[in-house]
Formats: structure tokens, sequence, C-alpha cells
């Protein structure tokens, strides 16, 4: 399992300008390796920052020299090299609205003009393809790299906006990965199911990141969302009438019915802040299993003022929803 070969595709709107914000080239640069490796990073800190624990300063290098044996750092180079070809561009749209795909304006309604807040996109059904090569005999840092881009294309997206659904990929290996135990997609499959599934191949990932720091696990969780049980929750929505049969109907719904209508009930203008800078603790993404099958998958990262004591204000607004099924998933 040295050489990996990936197809990607876009399920929603990939927010992606390339190297020059204002004149984006987006058939030429697709899915840039940079950005690719920037979110695979973010994820392998959310698993490892819960298992080794960081509230000392000695965990804090664990911490880092566990990321510099996967992406390198300065004095030492990465153990995979990423390489995406030019994008295979499906027809659509290629303005992605931010405001969650409300394209409504003042003159329709509208608290404002949606329709202005707006970015190129690569459109869903966009084809790359992706390819990992090990550069070195560290099978293991190979394996946690392999398992950071699970995490991303399971449980998030790339580019921008991506903690409200858009930039979410659907990867396929070109070969098995039985040797990791581990499946790229999800099943065509009822969302109990879909949950179980989940939550093994969660087991299987929290597994071989704590095996490869075994002696230098901590309890305690860092000042930054992990992905741990005590640090998240993270939870499958869809209609009680079956899964949604569009991205945009599942990402309308999401954005309409769960975080604008828990916004409005909380009295929360926005979950996350620009001033001071605080990311939004809360990721929404939309997946898809099986054909035209799309369900939203929901991860909370611990913040009392947001979610209240324990995720109790989200959990007890989930629960209200009574035309949707919401099944939560148990974290490692």
């Amino acid at each position: 399992m040295r050489k990996l070969e990936f197809r990607a595709e876009t399920i929603t709107p990939l927010v992606i300008a390339g190297a020059d914000n204002r004149n984006p080239v987006l058939c030429a640069e697709g899915l840039r390796v940079p950005s690719l490796r920037g979110v695979m990073r973010w994820w392998f800190r959310a698993m490892m920052g819960g298992i080794v624990g960081c509230d000392a300063s000695d965990r804090y290098e664990a911490l880092r020299a566990a990321e510099t044996a996967v992406f390198g750092a300065t004095e030492r180079k990465s153990c995979f090299r990423l390489l995406s070809s030019s994008p295979t561009i499906a027809r659509g749209s290629d303005n992605a609205y931010l405001c969650m795909n409300d394209c409504r304006s003042r003159a329709s309604g509208a608290g404002k003009d949606y329709d202005k807040i707006k970015r190129s996109c690569l459109p869903p059904g966009t084809t790359v393809t992706l390819r990992m090569t090990a550069t070195n005999r560290d099978s293991k840092s190979f394996c946690l790299a392999m398992s950071s881009l699970w995490l991303l294309s399971t449980l998030g997206g790339v580019g921008g906006r991506n903690r409200r659904g858009f930039g979410s990929i659907a990867l396929t290996p070109g070969g098995s990965l039985q040797s990791m135990k581990l499946e790229f997609g999800f099943p065509e499959a009822t969302l109990s199911e879909i949950a179980s599934r989940l939550s093994s191949d969660l087991q299987t990932i929290h597994c071989l990141f704590a095996k490869s720091r075994q002696n230098q696990q901590g309890q305690s969780n860092p000042q930054f969302g992990t992905l741990s049980r005590g640090g998240a929750r993270l939870y499958l929505l869809r209609p009680r009438t079956g899964f949604w049969s569009t991205w945009d109907a599942a990402m309308r719904d999401l954005r309409d019915d769960v975080y604008r209508a828990y916004k409005t009930r909380k009295g929360l203008r926005e979950i996350g802040s620009a001033r001071p800078r605080c990311a939004s603790p809360l990721i929404i993404q939309i997946k898809r299993s099986g054909r035209d099958k799309y369900f939203g998958v929901l991860l909370a990262f611990e913040n009392e003022k947001y979610f209240g004591r324990g995720w109790t204000a989200l959990a007890t607004f989930l629960n209200s929803l009574t035309n949707y099924e919401c099944v939560e998933v148990p974290i490692p």
C-alpha cells in the first residue's frame, strides 16, 4: 500500500479560487494539493489532539512530533506525496451562494441580498484523480495520512465554507484497502446502519492513531476542537420521509430547519465569531449514500456558549425535530 489512487467527486459546490483569489482559474488548478493537505492536517490534529491531550507543554510537543512524522516540517519531509489531476468539470452553475445556498434577494422577501454573497466554485459532479505515494518506509505514518484523508472525506469538506455544507467530496479508491480495514464512502442502507458502520470505522481510525502514540496518551482535551468522546458529538440527519434526492434540497432544509432554526431558538446571530476570531465549533456537511440519496452530518465540538453544558441545548433541539430522523454516532 505504497501507492494509492482515488477518484474524487464533488458532492456539493467546491468553493476554491486557486493561487490567485481575485482571478480564479478553476479549470486549470482544480483541487489544489496545498489546500487538501492543509485540511488533512487539521483533521489529523482533531483526532490526535484528543489522544495525547495538550494541557502540558510536553504533550504539545508530542502532538507536534506526531504531526511532523506524517506531514513533514522544515527539517523533515512528509511521509507521503500527493498529486491532483486537472478536473473534469461537470455542467452546472459555477457560482456558490455562501449563505448555505440561499440565493434570495431582499426583493423576494429575504432578510438581505443573499444572492450577492457568492463565489466561483467547482459544481457538483466534478471529478479529479488523486494519487498518494509513500516517500519512506514508515508504514504507520502513511496509514495515519490515509486516515486523515478518510476523516476529511467522511466528516468534512474542502475549500471555503466547508463547515456549512460546501466542498463535500466522495472518494473512491482505485484498489483495495482491506489491510486497513477501512471503507471510503457510505453504504446504501438505513441511517442507523450507516451510523453503525461509521462508528466502527471511527473506532478503527482511533486505534491506528492511539497505537502510534501508545506511550504518550493523556486524558485532558487541548484548547481546540478534538474528535474525541469528551470533545465532540456527531449526528446523522435526514427527513423521516427518506433521504434527500438532491444536495441542494438537503442544504436548504439543513439551513432553514436546523442551522437557522437553532440560532433563532438560542438567540444567536452566528455560531463562531470574526471578532474575536473563533472558528465555528459546528460542522454541517452533506454526504451521499448510494445513488441520489443524501443525508446531513452534524459535528459539534465542545462549546458551552453555543451548545449548552454537555451539548444539552443542541441535543434537546435535535430531539424536537419531529420531521427528521436523527441518529447519534458514538465517538471513541
